[in-house]
């Protein structure tokens, strides 16, 4: 019995670091490369039509 209450504490350990790691990375702001150039082009994009609308009234 013992084991197995070892492997129940090591368990709730885990489970802890791995919901912190979880809150940390749902904090961060985090943007890679593509999703930066992504939003590059739907900014501009989004402008562009902005001041097309803007023309045409």
């Amino acid at each position: 019995m013992p084991y197995l209450n070892k492997m129940s504490v090591m368990g709730k350990a885990e489970a802890r670091i791995i919901s912190q790691l979880a809150k940390e990375v749902d904090q961060a702001e985090f943007t890679t490369q593509a999703q930066q150039k992504f939003d590059d082009i739907k900014s501009k994009t989004v402008d562009i039509n902005q001041s097309e609308n803007m023309e045409r009234n």
